[in-house]
């Protein structure tokens, strides 16, 4: 099957999963969704299914009246129950986000809001209203907040607080490859979030970059409970799924989510986290190469394949490392480490941490098309390396000479030729020593005078 010059291309087609096109454009998408079995596959490769229905058999016919509800959402509406609604934030198969304020109180917020096309389907309201129970069973620095829930004229909407930064995949595309302690960095509040949620009984099930923000502060908060569940210490599932129903995204999916989505516990959020840390060091998620475009490629290779060789593809990272994503990965979930010892044996190989204000600072302008004519800005200078504390080996973290550009906007190249040499230093010395001399012979001279 052949795609066609209307088809849009890959970034397009995430952004308009992950709520990042405009109204208009987001619509089109989704009419163009409805009409070419093409994009549709390639929709389900990228682990983003269509919000397809029972009722409508279409999922593509779907698609299209979802965006049409939310258009009509976003132009039309100014306010749900006492939010007065300021902009659109993004959008996605389960709604709508927006930034609001409280009339009364005048408080900014994030505003979800579940349209009616998929309120009316017993399914989908069961799991928005899964996802405010268990985003109102949290409280922690590294997890997004609610606020407030309710009901208005049949629109379910749920309140959290309103985070300012940029989420983990656009700092990705913006970044590329991450320095190995900023990666670490981003990962270990990742897991203090999730083992939070772990102890309080909830799993996440599509941890991926998209759903990781990253503030201006350096603070990570995990979002986005929509697939979340409520796991008993058995193991056992509180959602009732009547059908062999894949929920998740597909390049961050554990063996188990593909085999039965039913017997999930919280180790599936493990193995995502070790699938996002691979694709911060490396540039893309371990099975996202060419060789696994078609779901039933991802889904042998997650079940069947063992990872990339991080060690080959970053030198610079401390075996401990390598090892500790090897374990996040491992096919059976008793193999895998809690999201809490991850986070304490990533708080021990990195105990200092990394700005991460001037990636998100660099990913923003980025964005915004900011050109760089004069190099980077000040504030956004390559962070130094650190000393990883590895017993065994004593690495020392530098960056790879091929990534630099990814990191800092300069190739090693013209990074070498900004370092001041130390002949330079001998020279400047010299001319200084020899300016203050003239001077002072001018002084003398003009008391002899």
């Amino acid at each position: 099957m052949l795609s066609s010059p209307d088809c849009p291309d890959p970034d397009r087609l995430a952004a308009f999963y992950d709520g990042g096109l405009p109204t208009d454009d987001h619509l089109r998408v989704a009419r163009h969704l409805r009409d070419c079995p093409f994009c549709r596959e390639r929709s389900m490769v990228a682990g983003k299914p269509l919000p397809a229905r029972r009722t409508f058999p279409d999922p593509g016919e779907h698609a299209v009246r979802v965006a049409e509800e939310l258009h009509e959402t976003a132009t039309a509406v100014d306010r749900v129950g006492p939010y007065l609604i300021h902009r659109l934030i993004g959008r996605g198969g389960m709604g709508a986000v927006y930034e609001a304020v409280h009339d009364r109180l005048g408080k900014a917020v994030a505003l979800k809001v579940l349209p009616r096309t998929l309120a009316i389907d017993p399914e989908q309201l069961a799991r928005f209203e899964r996802e405010i129970r268990a985003v109102g069973k949290l409280d922690h620095p590294n997890v997004v907040r609610a606020t407030d829930a309710g009901d208005e004229d049949g629109v379910p909407y749920l309140t959290m607080e309103l985070v300012d930064g940029v989420d983990f995949a656009r700092l990705l595309r913006a970044v590329g490859p991450m320095p190995v302690p900023a990666a670490c960095e981003v990962l270990r509040q990742a897991a203090e979030g999730l083992a939070h949620a772990h102890h309080r009984g909830v799993t996440h099930r599509d941890v991926k970059p998209s759903n990781l923000m990253v503030t201006p502060d350096g603070v990570v908060k995990v979002l986005d409970l929509g697939l979340a569940v409520f796991v008993s210490g058995a193991g056992q599932s509180d959602e009732r799924i009547t059908t062999h129903t894949i929920l998740g995204t597909h390049d961050y999916m554990a063996p188990e989510q593909w085999t039965d989505p039913r017997a999930v516990s919280e180790k599936v959020d493990v193995y995502g986290l070790g699938c996002v840390l691979h694709q911060a060091l490396v540039g893309r998620p371990p099975f996202g190469g060419s060789e696994y475009e078609s779901a039933n490629a991802k889904r042998r290779a997650h079940l069947n394949n063992p990872l990339p060789d991080l060690s080959a593809l970053r030198p610079d990272a401390p075996h401990l490392l390598v090892e500790l994503i090897r374990r996040m990965t491992a096919k059976k979930p008793d193999d895998r480490p809690a999201a809490a010892a991850i986070a304490a044996q990533l708080k021990t190989m990195f105990p200092v941490s990394p700005p991460l204000g001037r990636l998100v600072e660099r990913a923003k302008l980025l964005s915004s098309g900011t050109e760089f004519t004069d190099g980077l800005p000040t504030a956004l200078a390559p962070m130094v390396p650190e000393t990883v504390n590895e017993p065994a080996a004593h690495h020392t973290v530098t960056a790879m000479a091929d990534l630099t550009r990814s990191h800092t906007g300069l190739t090693a190249a013209e990074v070498e030729r900004t370092k001041i040499r130390p002949w330079e230093y001998t020279v400047a010395l010299v001319l200084i020593g020899a300016m203050l001399i003239m001077v002072l012979a001018a002084i003398l001279f003009g008391q002899a005078q």
